[in-house]
């Protein structure tokens, strides 16, 4: 049975990576998924010579779907509709009955526009027998899940686990606070408790949410780490850090899931190398500051 904090921790990486990714560094993302959750069936297709890619960046043998990859740093109505326009006709000129299914292929973690939408239905009800429509982060996720964990660890990195979670000990947290510790501290960091409805208000997904309530459940060994530390003011100064790394993520309009990946990354460095104990401390800390100090916004009071 697949372990929920471990998916959710993979879903989170593939978002991240999906957000980021340009050009042919989306089409890779989407293929490696694509190739751990099909295996034997997804073909990943690269240009070669003259002939390009043959108007064609993945396709699936079993039921004969043709992907196209989008991943330009904005997104255009004219521009895009043009290209999807041109990439199916040329797709079906050349793979002619080959081509059952074509898909627009995407990255926008707001979807499609109306007019990319209308192109799409428009092509689908033009060509009897060739199933057109989008293919996005929601669709990849999906994709994601069914690929072994093994897989997923292998291509993600290692993700921690219930298991390691509810295995960790204070030790384990050393490394990573005297880490953030030794970065310059900001003098205005706000550490009063947190409200109980902080994940709804800033927007967080059902798959980050899972890693909070999960990590959750170490915090108060994050809290003992502190309360023996020789140095009294040692859990106030590594908070502020974390507060500052959050307000510089915030100033740059990083969304609210990627900011809690990138606080990851800020407290545990690279996040495909170390081990799934590692990930399971620096999740740990993470919610502990989450839960303790303003890393995220504070919901605004109802007036009474």
């Amino acid at each position: 049975m697949d372990d929920e904090v471990q998916f959710a921790w993979h879903a989170l990486q593939l978002e991240n990576r999906s957000l980021k990714a340009v050009g042919q560094a989306w089409q890779d993302v989407f293929s490696d998924v694509m190739e751990i959750s099909r295996p034997g069936d997804f073909v990943r297709v690269r240009a070669g010579g003259s002939a390009g890619d043959l108007k064609c960046d993945g396709y699936l043998l079993s039921d004969g779907t043709i992907y196209q990859c989008y991943g330009p740093r904005q997104t255009r109505d004219a521009p895009a509709t043009a290209k999807i326009h041109e990439d199916f006709h040329g797709a079906h000129g050349h793979w002619g009955d080959r081509m059952k299914r074509w898909l627009y292929v995407n990255n926008s973690p707001d979807g499609i526009t109306g007019a990319v939408l209308e192109v799409l239905t428009q092509l689908d009800a033009d060509h009897d027998g060739i199933k057109v429509g989008p293919f996005g982060l929601i669709d990849l996720r999906a994709e994601l899940k069914t690929a072994p964990a093994s897989d997923r660890d292998r291509l993600l990195g290692s993700a921690p686990t219930t298991r390691t979670i509810a295995n960790l000990r204070r030790e384990d947290l050393s490394g990573l606070i005297q880490q953030i510790g030794r970065l310059p501290a900001p003098a205005d960091a706000d550490m009063r408790p947190v409200p109980q409805n902080k994940m709804q208000y800033n927007l967080l997904s059902d798959d980050a949410q899972t890693l909070l309530m999960a990590g959750i459940r170490k915090s108060a060994l994050v809290k003992s780490y502190f309360d023996n530390h020789y140095n009294p003011q040692y859990r106030d100064e590594v908070a502020a850090r974390m507060s500052e790394e959050y307000r510089h993520l915030r100033a740059k309009n990083v969304a609210a899931d990627d900011i809690l990946t990138e606080l990851q990354v800020f407290v545990g460095g690279s996040m495909v190398a170390p081990s799934a104990s590692h990930q399971a401390a620096v999740l740990a800390i993470v919610t502990y500051f989450f839960s303790e100090c303003d890393i995220f916004e504070r919901p605004i009071p109802l007036a009474s």
